[in-house]
Order: structure tokens, then C-alpha cells, then sequence
């Protein structure tokens, strides 16, 4: 029988209490719904303008936009769980609690494997710039990213598939719906992946466009070939910190994140105690700022997604290209 006060709400909700609950869940809302709205801007840009379709590291960066959506619709998962209308039915709770966790891991593997993808293209294009466009074609993008999102979805439903019971009613958390083995496994392949592939590989990448771009141009005195090909490093560089941003951001919202859930799922078991879930509450509200962020960072430092987002939302605007933007 659930007809009683207790049961109608799902007990983390309980430790943690209304308030808390509903300040965290108005958060995680409005971050899902600039999170959804900015990437799916993104996606839509790139797709619409032939410009950035026609680039392959915009198309990389439509792939990490897609895994930001996963990202932002989480928030709306939780905030369907604490709604009284599924919350009395346990089979809804763990129906929405399994696509929850779901699109939390969709998002966590695919922000690193599209943020590896980018960083490569990055680091081909610096040491390989004769080379680039015969190695890193669009079809070569393509079935990059096709294979990719294989092994993100693939292995998400993997590790939910060998987790734990789920018990909706007392947590749907991570690191209490994931099993041990597997929420080890997948911080250690996220640490390593970030800190031991993409950061050195990142470091080589801007130690070189340093060598290359010491200076700022000075249009003045060069003629217009040489303009342009000033402009192109001016260009470069500022793709090159747009994947450190993006890449920042990923290490300062999702590592930590990842990192307290496998701490959790060693040590505690559900019901977790008010410290923990508090601490999980927090995370998850720092956690979701990369979804958020990134199309923010596109539209700041990349010129060509400035103008493609000015395109789309502001039609009658005429916008007048600044060559050091």
C-alpha cells in the first residue's frame, strides 16, 4: 500500500527536505532549459549554414552539442520524479530513474570522446597542417563520430544493464543505480582519458600555436596575402582556446562529479545520510554548467558561430565581420 504521507515522495527527498529539494530542482530546471535551448541553437546552425556544415570541426563540435542536449534534459527527469503524479507509482519512479542515470551517462562519455575527437583535430591540423585536409576529410568525420556515439550509447546501457536494483523510491542517484565495478571503471577511464590523453595532447597544441602566433598582426604593414594568412593564425587561436574552455569546463564540472560517485558507491549504501546527498546536490547543479556553457563559448570565441547564432535569432540584423573577433 502507498497511501501514506512518506511514500508519496521519494525518501532522499525526505532526508534532504522540501525546501532544499525544490531550490535544487528550480536550478536544475533552469539550467535544462538553457542547456536544451543553447545546444539545439547549435545543432541547428551547424546543419543550417553551409559554412559550419561544410567544416569537419564544426560538425565535431555538433556531436559534443548533442551530448550537451543529453545533458540538459536530465533536469527534467528529476523534476519529473518529484512530481506527485508519478511519484505514488513505484514503477514510473524507476522508469524515469533509469532514463535519468541514462542520459547522465550518455552525456558524461560522450562529452569526452567528442572533446577527444576536437582535440585531435586540433592537434592534426597544428602538426600536420600540409596533410590535414587529405587526412581529416568530412566522410573520415563522419564515421568518427557514427562509431563513437556507438560505443557512447552501447556502453551506457552497459553499465546500466549490469547495476545494481534500482529503488526509486529511496535514491536515484549514480552512484547508488550503477554497480561498483562499473562506476570505478568508468571514473578511471574518464580521469585517464582526460588527464593522460587529451591534456598532453592539448598542451602540445597550444605550446605549438604559441610558437606559431607569438605576436598579433599587424595589418599595416603586410600585403593582403599575407593579411589573410595572419588572419587564419588570429582565427586558429582562438579555436585553440575555445577547446581549452571547453576543455576546462569538462574537468571543473563532470571529473568531480564522477569522481564523489565512485567514492559513494564504495563506501555508503542507500538511504545515504543528509552530508552525502547534499554533496550529490551540489555536484549535479556544477555538473550541469558544461551543458549550459559551451554554446556560450562557441558563440564567444568562435567567429563564425557568432555570426550563424546572430543569423538565426536576430534575421534583420546585418552583422558586420570584425576580423579580430
Amino acid at each position: 500500500m502507498e497511501n501514506n504521507t512518506s511514500s508519496q515522495v521519494p525518501e532522499e527527498n525526505e532526508i534532504l527536505g522540501a525546501t532544499v529539494t525544490w531550490i535544487y530542482l528550480s536550478i536544475r530546471t533552469l539550467q535544462g532549459l538553457v542547456a536544451v535551448t543553447g545546444n539545439l541553437i547549435t545543432l541547428l546552425v551547424v546543419y543550417k549554414y553551409e559554412e559550419l556544415w561544410e567544416s569537419s570541426t564544426s560538425r565535431l563540435v555538433a556531436s559534443l552539442a548533442l551530448a550537451d542536449l543529453f545533458g540538459g534534459v536530465g533536469p527534467f527527469c528529476a523534476l519529473a520524479r518529484n512530481i506527485k503524479i508519478f511519484s505514488t507509482k513505484t514503477t514510473m519512479l524507476n522508469i524515469i530513474c533509469i532514463l535519468n542515470i541514462f542520459v547522465n551517462l550518455v552525456a558524461s562519455i560522450g562529452n569526452a570522446y567528442n572533446i577527444l575527437l576536437i582535440t585531435i583535430d586540433r592537434y592534426i591540423y597544428l602538426t600536420r597542417p600540409l596533410k590535414y585536409f587529405s587526412i581529416v576529410t568530412r566522410d573520415r568525420v563522419m564515421v568518427a563520430i557514427l562509431i563513437g556515439w556507438t560505443c557512447v550509447l552501447s556502453e551506457s546501457i552497459f553499465l546500466l544493464a549490469i547495476g545494481s536494483n534500482i529503488n526509486a523510491k529511496v535514491t536515484c542517484i549514480m552512484s547508488a543505480t550503477i554497480s561498483k565495478p562499473g562506476m570505478v571503471c568508468l571514473t578511471l577511464k574518464l580521469v585517464i582519458t582526460t588527464f593522460f590523453i587529451i591534456a598532453p595532447m592539448y598542451g602540445r597544441i597550444f605550446y605549438t600555436a604559441y610558437k606559431l602566433n607569438k605576436t598579433e598582426p599587424d595589418f599595416c604593414h603586410y600585403p593582403s596575402e599575407s593579411q589573410n594568412e595572419q588572419l587564419e593564425k588570429v582565427q586558429e587561436r582562438r579555436m585553440i582556446m575555445t577547446v581549452g574552455l571547453v576543455l576546462g569546463t569538462y574537468i571543473i564540472c563532470y571529473l568531480p562529479t564522477t569522481t564523489y560517485n565512485a567514492i559513494v558507491t564504495m563506501v555508503y549504501t542507500p538511504p545515504f545520510p543528509f552530508a552525502i546527498l547534499l554533496g550529490n546536490r551540489i555536484l549535479r547543479v556544477v555538473y550541469k554548467m558544461q551543458c549550459l556553457l559551451n554554446p556560450f563559448i562557441y558563440g564567444w570565441k568562435n567567429y563564425k558561430f557568432r555570426k550563424a547564432y546572430q543569423r538565426l535569432l536576430c534575421r534583420k540584423t546585418q552583422v558586420v565581420p570584425n576580423n579580430l573577433s
